[in-house]
């Protein structure tokens, strides 16, 4: 158990130093005393709002998250599961986003679900979680040309990722792949990847896609929402789909540099659209810094307080790259 602990606690204070670190240096960069002083215009009715939209967000993704287990034939208990959700959160600035995987590992400790199940019901949630937040960051690329490129390209990915899951040449062509190989371990694991694969076109499509993208929308749009209400709490003058534009475009230029949580890179990139539009640096520091301090930091201690209520699963297994293939099967986790 303590190892396991380690396991989780080591990357996370690396994350926490490393953002304790830039974000000392943006205050000084903005002014500490200007940067107090704006801090100083929000009363609590205003950070409880920005906070409760961003529990919105929370909510609505869990519901899709829930509603991706159920697609599969997997019944867990709506409270267990909400707690095994937020728990992902607590590591989301790690590398590999170790964090969001311990569901799987919660999801097979409590109630003996395959990982091949809830892998893929991550791998459709982060996917449309990109697919909501590119849509919204659409609005801020207008504003500002130069970040089209990021959104173009993702945009490409993504339109090409979609078909390929559905395609029969594709698993065709993985499964030949996959027969080719001379160890019985790879081969194995090759299989494994091909139903994760499987498992996750399932969610990616028809009625199931439909609402996923939507919930995506929603729970994004609110972020954004609340993003937009702290500018203007400082009196930056934004029009509300701007701000979720800014908003999205800097997620998804966190994402695009592979930085886990995008830790540094979504700052600087709100942060400089910020001063391009308001030209007032301690302003757009103290906009950006509340930003993540009530979306991302806010989940992480979310994320935390769910951990120490389920215990700190084995996540070994899903660090060594096996993957069980069916629900209750555990011939593979071994």
């Amino acid at each position: 158990m303590l190892h396991h602990a380690a396991q989780l606690i080591r990357p996370l204070l690396l994350s926490i130093l490393i953002a304790l670190a830039l974000y000392v240096a943006a205050v000084a960069a903005g002014d500490a005393r200007a940067v107090a002083a704006a801090l100083a215009r929000f009363t609590f009715w205003d950070i409880g709002l920005v906070l409760a939209l961003s529990l919105v967000n929370y909510l609505l993704r869990f519901g899709r998250w829930h509603l991706y287990l159920l697609r599969q034939q997997i019944r867990v208990p709506l409270g267990s599961n909400l707690l095994i959700y937020v728990a992902g959160f607590a590591l989301v600035t790690t590398p590999a986003k170790v964090g969001e995987v311990i569901r799987s590992g919660y999801l097979k400790q409590y109630h003996a679900v395959g990982y091949a199940q809830s892998l893929a019901a991550l791998f459709a949630d982060r996917l449309l979680d990109v697919a909501a937040v590119l849509l919204l960051a659409l609005l801020g690329s207008l504003a500002f040309p130069e970040y089209r490129l990021v959104v173009g390209a993702i945009a490409l990915l993504l339109l090409i990722t979609l078909p390929l899951l559905h395609s029969p040449l594709l698993q065709n062509f993985l499964r030949h792949l996959a027969s080719r190989l001379r160890r019985p371990a790879l081969r194995r694991v090759a299989g494994q990847l091909l139903h994760l694969l499987a498992a996750a076109a399932l969610l990616l499509r028809g009625h199931t896609l439909l609402l996923g993208l939507l919930l995506s929308l929603i729970a994004w749009f609110a972020e954004g929402f609340g993003f937009w209400w702290i500018c203007q709490v400082l009196g930056l003058e934004l029009s509300l789909s701007l701000a979720i534009g800014i908003y999205a475009v800097a997620m998804l230029a966190g994402a695009a540099s592979m930085i886990p949580g995008g830790l540094g890179s979504t700052e600087a990139v709100m942060g400089v659209m910020l001063y391009a539009l308001s030209g007032d640096l301690s302003l757009a520091v103290t906009a950006t810094l509340l930003c993540r301090l009530a979306t991302l930091w806010f989940a992480v201690l979310l994320g935390f307080a769910a951990i120490a209520r389920l215990g700190v699963p084995n996540i070994s297994p899903l660090c060594s790259g096996v993957i069980a293939p069916q629900r209750g099967e555990t011939r593979s986790d071994k």
